[in-house]
């Protein structure tokens, strides 16, 4: 009779703890979607510093298309004659008109044009960036939600075990130690609970730092992480990569502007001209007429900027090529994390968490039907938990690269 007894107050335990109905919901909160942070990425600091650059590359196009201004010249003196009356005042007028040589001239401007090319590219790059990293805090956040939920999910269900094992001590179905067995993993679960939610916590504040403050301080957002596709080749996220990513693009323009102020140096080696005319007047006549100004090199050739020029180009060059390698690099290494994340989350889903699931629900019967203590249905539980975060981790650690693989291949259209 008293087996019997036990055995009913076994079934009715986990009847409590283990199949009743329990749902978790986020608390009241307002909903912020992907579209309303994506519109911030504009006002965002790091681009507005990029469209400043280029506002400066362009103010340089114009430096490079101003002409010089004319020189303007009075000369005054005075002239004593070998015979005659004493002194008199003589004076003329002189003006000068610089003439650039022309392919100093055209080449500069072509060098300028191609820096605000580059400028426009770098500023692209710059977005990208700032898109990833609003983009990555917001997948953050939804990252922190599933695992709040999670672990709260775990909360309710240790609490209603510590108080059926209460009432199975309190019956004398079990023994004292199991109570303070079951309570003391639940305050352990409350300590990494608490830790996650001042981890949520500082991630909205992040994220509504870069907006300005505008955000409240308990929002959630909509992502839904179950949602995997396939990855694309390695080869092609490499070709679209170097197609479209525009930090290379940028390099190539920084590199055809360094080969036009290169041509530009060579050509600021030819000698300064000018024309203009005077006019003036002397003691006994009044001068004018035309005259053309050349300036003579005699030491300098403009070496020193020729082969300043050289360098900075082929420094170009180098930098082209090393932007173009980075991205290979680059592509390669996240390419490699996402479809590595991709097969863990496959493995999970098709093996890992059925396995787990099973392993805890025999661990149940076992239990229920006395062949176990609870010490080992407390570990079961704990294995499963963290069977469930592994999965959970390797479904992020699948769309942050998907992420930063996106980013590399140029980033959607409205990025």
């Amino acid at each position: 009779m008293r087996q019997s007894r036990r055995t009913a107050a076994t079934f009715a335990f986990f009847a409590l703890v283990f199949t009743a109905p329990w749902a978790w919901s986020e608390e009241s909160a307002p909903v912020i979607r992907w579209p309303q942070i994506e519109e911030a990425v504009s006002s965002h600091p790091g681009f507005r510093v990029s469209q400043e650059d280029v506002a400066v590359a362009e103010g340089e196009v114009g430096v490079t298309k101003q002409y010089p201004n004319p020189d303007f010249g009075v000369r005054l003196g005075a002239a004593d004659p070998k015979a005659g009356p004493g002194r008199e005042f003589i004076w003329e007028l002189e003006l000068t008109i610089p003439v650039e040589w022309p392919g100093n001239y055209v080449y500069r401007s072509d060098a300028a044009s191609h820096g605000v090319d580059a400028a426009k590219h770098e500023a692209r790059t710059a977005r990208l960036e700032v898109w990833r990293q609003l983009r990555s805090l917001y997948f953050t956040i939804a990252f922190d939600q599933e695992k709040l939920r999670l672990l709260r999910e775990t909360e309710a269900e240790l609490i209603r075990l510590v108080e059926a094992v209460k009432l199975r001590v309190d019956q004398g179905e079990a023994r004292p130690v199991e109570s303070s067995r079951a309570q003391s993993e639940l305050e352990e679960h409350r300590i990494a609970l608490n830790t996650a939610e001042s981890e949520a916590e500082a991630h909205r504040q992040q994220l509504s730092l870069w907006l300005g403050g505008k955000l409240p301080d308990l929002f959630v957002v909509e992502v839904d992480p179950e949602s995997v596709a396939k990855v694309p080749s390695r080869q092609e996220a490499i070709q679209t990569a170097l197609a479209r990513h525009p930090t290379l693009k940028a390099a190539q323009a920084r590199n055809r502007q360094a080969d036009s102020s290169a041509v530009a140096e060579r050509h600021a080696a030819a000698p300064n001209l000018g024309v203009g005319g005077f006019y003036g007047q002397e003691l006994d006549s009044t001068s004018y007429g035309g005259m053309i100004t050349i300036g003579l090199p005699l030491w300098n050739w403009n070496l020193g900027g020729i082969a300043k020029a050289d360098a900075e180009k082929r420094r170009g060059l180098a930098q082209a090529d090393l932007a173009e390698r980075e991205i290979r690099e680059a592509v390669i290494a996240v390419h490699a994390k996402a479809q590595a994340a991709l097969r863990a989350v496959q493995r999970y889903r098709d093996s890992v968490l059925p396995a787990s699931e099973k392993a805890f629900h025999n661990m149940e019967q076992l239990y229920k039907t006395g062949e176990t203590g609870l010490t080992d249905i407390l570990d079961a539980r704990r294995a499963h938990l963290r069977t469930q975060d592994a999965y959970l981790a390797e479904l992020f650690n699948y769309h942050f690269a998907m992420l930063d693989l996106s980013v590399w291949m140029g980033g959607p259209p409205n990025a």
